[in-house]
């Protein structure tokens, strides 16, 4: 096939060349490309340079055209020198990925050289914001280099990604499936959590990740939020959206993961200009309560969001762990030890109590004893180390399986516990708050709280292991 019969082919699948794909994602006339030789198609991979919103970018798009734009050494020799000046020049990396992963014929050359890949990308982990879209067929190492990014783009219908082809699997173990099943966008960005974000096309995807990228790597000035009142319902335990109360809090929110772990919601705001991330219970789905793969995206989240300087903040509105066997198998003890090790963060954190937060959802609190910087809480709020049901089953349980009016007895003890005050005003005199606000005053309350707080040294004890250094 020629380039032009290629191209024609693209145009009929509504596709863009891996040039076209780097020019609409630079600012226009701000796309410089660094290869020999330019726009070579022959080349499996090219890389750029240019501007993002006036700010400083890299990106490297695979050429599908060239030997499926597989990874070997002359591949990883460009993009690794990319990585370089990304990491010289503190500015973001794109990766536009369409590659049948690495190059089998070239053996233990392209073995070597995707291991010296993997090696730079994971160096470069936390030292710029790195940013992949899938935008075509991802496998293999293509799929890894996405897996090792801060967030990753998916088009429905166009991105897969997995670690082999449906017939490599078939080959290996007898099952059969489809490409769309084993790495498709939805699976990904509802199932596998891989994806952080879907776009319906390619230009609407490379706008999207010019978006991101504002988040990650700059500020923008202060805008009123809307003017509207979250009407928190009267009851801590009737389902909100906590988006609702997001909306009126912040300049604007990108939320991150939308698909995937829905009890909780995460994303990239703005608050008076200053770009934070948001951890957030939603109590319309699941209650909010945290389960394994809501423990595993707040982590996810938290790790990222602090390795790029972005304070985090936290609203609270949580009936505790979820429990369940399924739970269990699922991991929710290994989830919730990664979530608890990944609050150790040197960016300020700010907790609101919305409504409620009970037992060991507290690492959702944010107090000063696990480290914190503030905790607000709104009038009302239930604050305790088990709500109602659960202080009933671990201080009653037995009693209640052998009581002869069960569920009387049930009824009027439950009714005894919440008598006992277990509130914004009693963790407040106990420490847990630092100060019970209004709603009305959420925005006003946190730009103060992250203004005193600046930039907060944390003292650590010494590591065994070192930090990579690029």
């Amino acid at each position: 096939m020629t380039p032009d019969r290629y191209l024609a082919k693209l145009r009929r699948l509504g596709q863009l060349s891996s040039r076209e794909r780097l020019e609409g994602l630079f600012d226009p006339g701000t796309c410089r490309p660094l290869d020999p030789a330019p726009w070579d198609w022959d080349a499996a991979v090219h890389t750029a340079e240019g501007a993002v919103a006036g700010a400083p970018a890299f990106a490297y798009a695979s050429n599908f055209f060239a030997r499926e734009g597989t990874i070997s050494e002359p591949e990883v020799a460009s993009i690794t020198a990319l990585l370089a000046r990304a990491a010289a020049a503190r500015a973001p990396v794109v990766a536009l990925l369409h590659s049948n992963g690495a190059r089998v014929e070239d053996r233990y050359a392209a073995l070597g050289a995707n291991a010296e890949l993997f090696k730079a990308v994971t160096r470069l982990s936390g030292v710029v914001p790195q940013v992949a879209a899938c935008m075509g067929l991802s496998l293999g190492v293509a799929a890894y280099l996405a897996a090792l990014a801060d967030f990753v783009w998916m088009i429905p219908g166009q991105s897969f990604a997995a670690t082999t082809s449906p017939n490599v699997v078939r080959v290996a173990t007898g099952q059969a499936t489809s490409l769309e099943g084993l790495g498709g966008a939805a699976m990904h960005a509802g199932g596998s959590g891989f994806a952080h974000f879907t776009a319906p096309d390619e230009r609407a995807c490379l706008a999207g990740i010019r978006d991101l990228l504002g988040y990650v790597a700059g500020s923008r000035p202060a805008a009123d939020p809307p003017e509207a009142d979250p009407a928190l319902p009267a009851s801590p335990y009737v389902p909100y959206d906590i988006r609702r109360l997001i909306l009126t809090v912040f300049d604007d929110f990108l939320e991150v993961h939308a698909l995937w772990a829905q009890n909780l919601v995460v994303g990239l705001a703005r608050l008076a200009g200053r770009p934070v991330g948001v951890v957030a219970n939603q109590s319309a789905v699941r209650g909010g309560a945290i389960d394994a793969t809501a423990a595993r995206k707040a982590s996810r989240f938290i790790q990222t969001a602090d390795s790029h300087g972005l304070p985090l903040i936290y609203l609270v509105d949580v009936p505790g762990i979820m429990v369940s066997a399924q739970e269990e198998q699922a991991g929710i003890l290994d989830a919730g030890g990664v979530l608890f090790h990944s609050v150790d963060t040197a960016v300020p954190r700010v907790a609101v109590v919305v409504r409620k937060c009970f037992g060991g959802a507290f690492v959702m609190l944010q107090a000063r004893q696990a480290g914190g910087d503030r905790v607000f809480a709104y009038p009302g709020s239930e604050i305790g180390i088990a709500g109602p049901e659960a202080t009933f089953a671990i201080l009653h349980g037995k009693e209640y399986q052998v009581h002869e009016e069960a569920e009387r007895f049930k009824a009027a003890t439950l009714g005894m516990i919440r008598e006992v005050p277990a509130g914004a005003r009693q963790a407040l005199e106990a420490g847990i708050v630092d100060a019970i606000i209004d709603p009305a005053e959420t925005r006003e309350a946190l730009i103060a709280a992250l203004a005193e707080i600046g930039t907060p040294a944390r003292p650590s004890l010494p590591r065994i292991h070192p930090d990579y250094q690029f």
